[in-house]
């Protein structure tokens, strides 16, 4: 009786419970999450683990120029961009590991065909490229080396057979980008080097 009476008492004095407020937040709802990003903001290449590479494959490379950047096809950027690749192939980090076998600028993008040993090669090989040529090219336009000029990750597809390689090099090679003299070590490339030679 004594716990009653003083359950009642403390009801007195706290009064009767109310009803469960509605809560206000968690939950879905709308407008929740992060903002979606303007479509020129966002990046269109999905950031997934890369698949493995494999020796004997070349490899097609291509990445995009942001919007606003200037038309990469002017003389003082291809050749900014011969001086790059000149340097790299001459670089013996790579001598065995890596290298740019055939390339092409257009207007907002940049393409390679490469050969690498590995994914380590791979990705070191085509970074040391493209983080040389946006720092090149800020320094050229603006002064200065920081700046954003890839629109988003470079994509990379192997060419894993005689009619991949043909496609590839008909839509990359063209008559103001020469080879970079070195022999191609895989057999699909080597066996299309005399249809492409400078």
């Amino acid at each position: 009786m004594r716990v009653g009476a003083a359950r009642l008492a403390l009801r007195s004095l706290i009064g009767e419970p109310t009803a469960k407020a509605k809560r206000t937040w968690g939950g879905p709802r709308r407008g929740a999450g992060r903002p979606r990003k303007a479509d020129k903001d966002r990046t269109f290449v999905a950031h997934r683990v890369r698949a493995a590479h494999e020796t004997r494959f070349p490899t097609h490379v291509t990445v995009h120029a942001r919007p606003g950047i200037p038309d990469l096809r002017t003389d003082r950027v291809q050749a900014m961009l011969r001086e790059i690749l000149e340097a790299q192939r001459d670089n013996p980090r790579y001598s065995d590991r890596f290298q740019v076998v055939h390339y092409s600028l257009r207007a907002d993008h940049l393409h390679l065909v490469v050969e690498a040993s590995d994914n380590r090669a791979m990705r070191s090989g085509v970074s040391g490229v493209i983080i040389a040529f946006a720092r090149r090219l800020n320094m050229m336009l603006h002064g200065r080396p920081s700046g954003k000029v890839w629109v988003d990750r470079y994509h990379s597809r192997e060419l894993r057979t005689p009619g991949d390689v043909r496609r590839a090099l008909a839509h990359v090679v063209r008559n103001d980008t020469p080879p970079l003299a070195r022999a191609p070590r895989t057999w699909l490339l080597a066996a299309h080097a005399r249809d492409y030679a400078a």
